[in-house]
């Protein structure tokens, strides 16, 4: 119970008492309500409005344990870590028990690089039990991102128990029991979540997906293509059959299914690389260079895009943009991989201290990097996996393997090397870093969120970080979330059109006309019209499926733009809103104002 401030002498106290009776409940229920307005504000992600109520309860009550819990926590997501430390250390003095500040204390020592306070800080939190599912979630999220699958599993199994209806337990459960390797465990559990709602579209593309990590494609088709009988839509399901049919030798079905992908989402990137890459095997070179350059329109830093796009080039004989090509995928390699190497564990940015470095552990370590840093990676994977077998518990050369896979594409190699990596050692940042980056690559963008900002929360010195949460944020649909990061990245790299592409998506699904309209004349280019500029933010709403968000854009690059390509494009686009809208006669205008500029078109055009 809250207590009283002590602002008078104990006598005066002792007289009030008497005068008007003990201290009201409504005391203790306004400070019980304003905590509830602080955790809703927490959860919306309102970080300074629930620095302001916490602050106003611990005015009054300066030793109030949930306050100060709860304020220290705040403050972390602020980036105050050192500040979060003292106030949730005073938390623990009135309550050493409470598993939210220990976790938020544990999440504090790591951002600020204490790692052995910040595991015994988790573990104590793990053993001081909660009956709060959202926190539980918290732990195994945090459990997870440190590669800590056994807690992360043990939290969610909680969760459930107390909130058994809640699917997202049941699915981060499997999710986590494939990251530990428990396969059937994490298919047992989907098709628990698929007994309870056979028409779950996410529940059979959840068992297609991991049953395709394994291998078993067979019934990975089955499961996907239920997800698509419940769902048309559902992108990600038909990626996957494509990639299935690829596997299997029919390229026709896995390029109808690209095709259907990009009717549907027209900005998916990764299908016209795929794309690409089949005509060019077809020998269809004018083809694949035209999926290739909308692929890198979409993703200007798509490696395997321009990797491919260098070989088109060399095969029909141009050999000067075949070297740009090549170079630059080779530009976009060696940036990760310099990246990589600041994270090697033995190559001079870290060092393994507990190794004796005249033992033959360590050289063998010191060589297999030196060979990985050669470029040879075939004589690197050898070293590497006849280290494991001299020392089969160390961490850094799981991981260092799991960065030459990562190099090579090799990405469901990399990521279970990685993951081992930070099942013996949470600690490794370039184990979380690329794991996060694989995990993205391959579609698992709630699990890439997770170990991204895990490697935040240790580092903000990575040059990409803030790209890859901000691009996964995207991708899980958290607009609010991505563009904070995808802003963070933008003053680092103000060029990156990748950044300011996504960032321009993430407005537009946010209703942030102004800053949409910002990011589309960086996109445009300081040359192009105000038009060109309405027009490509009418496309992203568009491509984001709000149609009728997008009218007042087309309208307005018309006005402003009365002939011309820009002009037609967009009469064309508004006619059929208004068709898919049922709205004729705006219909027939726009195509009556689109058949009057062709008319005058050729009148016009010089002789």
């Amino acid at each position: 119970m809250a207590r009283v401030p002590n602002l008078f002498p104990r006598i005066a106290i002792l007289w009030l008492v008497l005068l008007i009776g003990p201290p009201s409940n409504a005391v203790y229920l306004t400070a019980r309500d304003s905590l509830e307005e602080a955790r809703a504000a927490i959860k919306q992600e309102h970080w300074n409005g629930a620095a302001n109520i916490l602050e106003a309860i611990l005015k009054k009550e300066p030793n109030h344990a949930g306050a100060l819990s709860l304020l220290g926590r705040v403050r972390l997501a602020q980036h105050r870590p050192a500040e979060a430390i003292v106030i949730l250390a005073k938390a623990l003095e009135h309550d050493p028990s409470s598993p939210e500040a220990l976790l938020s204390l544990s999440l504090a020592n790591e951002e600020v690089g204490n790692a052995d306070e910040a595991l015994s800080y988790f573990h104590q939190a793990t053993k001081a039990g909660t009956s709060d599912p959202e926190l539980l979630l918290r732990l195994a999220e945090t459990g997870y991102g440190r590669g800590l699958y056994g807690d992360a599993i043990h939290a969610l199994q909680k969760a459930r128990a107390l909130d058994p209806a809640n699917e997202q337990y049941t699915l981060f459960l499997a999710t986590s029991h494939f990251a530990r390797g428990d396969i059937e465990d994490c298919l047992r559990l989907l098709q628990e979540v698929l007994r309870r709602n056979p028409r779950s579209p996410y529940g059979h593309f959840s068992r297609g997906y991991y049953l395709y990590k394994v291998g078993r494609t067979e019934e990975a088709a089955v499961s996907l293509r239920q997800c698509l009988e419940l769902d048309p839509n559902f992108v990600e399901a038909k990626f996957h059959l494509a990639r299935i049919a690829e596997g299997n030798g029919d390229p026709d079905l896995a390029r109808r299914l690209y095709d259907e992908i990009l009717r549907a989402r027209p900005e998916h990137a990764n299908s016209f690389a795929s794309l690409g890459r089949l005509a060019l095997n077809d020998g269809s070179l004018a083809a694949a260079e035209r999926h290739l350059l909308r692929c890198l329109a979409l993703e200007p830093n798509h490696r395997e895009a321009h990797y491919t796009l260098g070989l088109l080039y060399s095969r029909n004989g141009r050999v000067e943009d075949a070297r740009k090509e090549l170079a630059r995928a080779e530009e976009l390699r060696r940036t990760e991989t310099g990246a990589k190497e600041k994270m090697l564990i033995g190559g001079g940015h870290q060092k393994v201290e507990y190794l004796d470095p005249g033992s033959t552990v360590a050289e063998s370590l010191r060589e297999a990097i030196a060979a990985q840093k050669r470029g040879q990676p075939a004589e690197a994977e050898q070293k590497y996996l006849r280290l494991l077998k001299l020392a089969p518990n160390l961490a850094e050369a799981y991981m260092n393997l799991g960065l030459l896979y990562h190099d090579q594409n090799r990405l469901d190699e990399a990521m279970a090397n990685l993951r081992k990596a930070l099942e013996l050692n949470p600690s490794l940042v370039g184990a979380n870093y690329f794991l996060g980056i694989d995990l993205y690559l391959t579609s698992q963008f709630d699990p890439a969120v997770t170990a991204l900002r895990q490697t935040l929360k240790v580092t903000q010195d990575i040059p990409d970080l803030h790209r890859w949460l901000g691009l996964s944020l995207l991708a899980a649909t958290r607009y609010s979330e991505a563009a904070e990061s995808l802003e963070s990245q933008l003053k680092t790299a103000p060029d990156d059109r990748e950044v300011i592409a996504a960032l321009l998506k993430a407005y537009v699904r946010l209703s942030r006309r102004d800053a949409a309209h910002r990011m589309a004349r960086l996109l445009a280019g300081k040359d192009s019209t105000t038009a060109r500029i309405h027009q490509i933010v009418a496309d992203a709403w568009l491509e984001a499926g709000e149609v009728e968000q997008a009218i007042p854009d087309l309208q307005t690059a018309v006005r402003l733009e009365r002939e011309g390509p820009i002009a037609e494009e967009s009469l064309e686009q508004l006619a059929q809103i208004y068709a898919s809208l049922g709205r004729s006669e705006e219909e027939q205008q726009a195509r009556r104002e689109l058949e009057a500029i062709r008319k005058r078109t050729p009148q016009q055009s010089p002789k």
